[in-house]
């Protein structure tokens, strides 16, 4: 073999050694900070902190520490759309790794830590939201939301996946817009230790789903905790800062059809087209059963409203200041 050949042969072993140390490139997720959720911007292998409930900020009297010792399975709960490769998902040490699709595409996935082997349904000690979006932020009189519901493939109104994913007031996981995905009901009341071990379980009462007032589930002290779903950096709106796009004139993307709740029925959404409901981290004062939330009904906006918690209902995410 000639020299010049041989170079090229080592150049190019080179260039694919380097091309497949960035894709194995793992990402952490969790690095700045820990949350119930991630965004995940672009196709590639991804890491977040599994020694860790939420951001780590406890609440309703609940430890954050989650121990590895009993951790024996993991696994993708449910996904409305194939965004990540189920044979990925791993626990490495004190983190869960895993990969995406080749192709970028929108969709949101839940990830969750087992107590046995078989990763049950009921044995689930903590679970994740993945949320791969392009999502970017947006200004309403000074305060920034990100500009789409938390799950929401786009921005575009009436467009399909807009509306995002549903959450009942005080629990961390998601519920997708479409239940064939392996969502299943359960009348309530239930603990928050049943919740959290049935992650895929939609709770279903006229009134409040959990056994417990829950106060402070979402907020404590005015910082976030670790029921939050929302990302690293956002936090679930209190009722006094998404109420400013009653008074703005500015294209805000909070639509009429932006949230629309389930009701005691779960198979179904209500008041499609009709009406938006967004939850807030705020309790309505004497009601131990409903929680605040912006209404937006048909051509008006900024109502308030209080519902129950065991409704489900669409979130935007408000950037932490």
């Amino acid at each position: 073999i000639k020299l010049t050949d041989m170079k090229k042969i080592v150049f190019t072993l080179i260039l694919a050694a380097t091309a497949l140390g960035m894709q194995a490139k793992t990402i952490d997720l969790s690095e700045k900070e820990s949350a119930n959720c991630y965004m995940v911007g672009r196709s590639g292998s991804y890491s977040f902190r599994a020694d860790i409930k939420g951001n780590g900020v406890e609440a309703l009297g609940h430890t954050a520490a989650i121990d590895m010792k009993a951790v024996k399975g993991v696994k993708v709960i449910w996904e409305d759309r194939d965004i990540i490769n189920d044979s990925s998902v791993r626990l490495n040490g004190k983190k869960i790794t895993f990969t995406t699709g080749n192709g970028f595409a929108s969709g949101n996935a839940v990830i969750g830590l087992f107590s046995d082997k078989e990763c049950t349904d009921g044995n689930c000690i903590w679970s994740w939201h993945i949320w791969l979006t392009d999502a970017s932020e947006c200004t309403i009189e000074g305060y920034t939301f990100l500009d789409r519901n938390l799950g929401a493939y786009s921005t575009e109104f009436g467009k399909y996946g807009e509306n995002g994913c549903y959450w009942q007031w005080g629990r961390k996981d998601p519920f997708p817009a479409d239940f064939s995905v392996g969502i299943t009901s359960v009348p309530g009341k239930k603990s928050y230790a049943y919740a959290s071990a049935n992650p895929s379980a939609f709770i279903t009462r006229n009134g409040r789903w959990m056994d417990v007032d829950a106060h402070h589930a979402w907020r404590k002290d005015g910082k976030k905790t670790m029921y939050d779903p929302c990302p690293p950096g956002y936090c679930v709106p209190i009722y006094e800062d998404i109420m400013v796009i009653k008074t703005s004139g500015a294209e805000t993307g909070f639509h009429k059809a932006g949230a629309i709740w389930y009701d005691l029925d779960p198979s179904g959404l209500k008041m499609r087209g009709r009406a938006g409901y967004y939850w807030t981290s705020t309790t309505t004062e004497g009601m131990v059963s409903r929680s605040n939330d912006l209404y937006i009904y048909e051509n008006l906006t900024g109502l308030k409203s209080h519902y129950y918690n065991a409704t489900a209902m669409s979130i935007r995410p408000e950037k932490i200041k």
